[in-house]
């Protein structure tokens, strides 16, 4: 089996942006990362390919010390500060040139699949169901160490916050484990 990776975009700002936390946090998150994992970013560009192991070290460690909600107001901030300069800014260009509000909000929800498929590789998949009207991301068949991570929940989360923030949308994000599968969970976007 190949080695399951993920692009080390999001890794090198979230490394950088330690430095601006408060109280000593950024400093608490680097000593309970990968040994090495700072300094092996800054050798990568945002497109190569790190473990997702190292991945999963990260978010989990940034969870540890941020607790939940510090962890996705991270990841929301981050991501949402990358859709004109990184790795998404080609699915929000084709986005912002043909909707706008709601639509643009759910038409970008409904390319997450496809941002996770830009940004991974033998990770397993994203799936979307819309078929009500109301749009769920679940965790498809992606790797089980990547569903039991409390950090990559945060990060999943700031994803699909920061693609509500872009266009102004107010709507509640409820994370919940499948009733059929305890390994599946479900992000469900409801409007407010």
């Amino acid at each position: 089996m190949s080695e399951a990776v993920v692009r080390a975009h999001f890794a090198k700002i979230a490394v950088r942006r330690l430095r601006a936390l408060p109280e000593g946090k950024g400093a608490d998150i680097r000593e309970r990362m990968t040994k090495g994992l700072a300094s092996r970013l800054r050798g990568l560009s945002s497109d190569d390919w790190m473990p997702v192991e190292e991945m999963i070290g990260l978010c989990d460690a940034i969870a540890e010390v941020l607790e939940e909600d510090g962890a996705c107001e991270l990841w929301t901030e981050l991501i949402r500060d990358t859709y004109d300069s990184g790795l998404l800014r080609p699915l929000m260009a084709e986005v912002r040139s043909t909707l706008s509000g709601e639509a643009a909000a759910d038409q970008l929800l409904r390319l997450a699949p496809q941002a996770w498929a830009l940004a991974s590789r033998n990770c397993g998949s994203i799936e979307l169901d819309d078929s009500d009207g109301q749009v769920r991301l679940s965790s498809g068949d992606l790797l089980p160490a990547l569903v039991r991570s409390p950090g990559i929940h945060c990060l999943f989360y700031g994803a699909c916050q920061s693609m509500l923030d872009q266009f102004r949308v107010n709507a509640e994000i409820a994370v919940s484990v499948a009733e059929d599968n305890p390994e599946k969970i479900i992000f469900a976007i409801r409007r407010r």
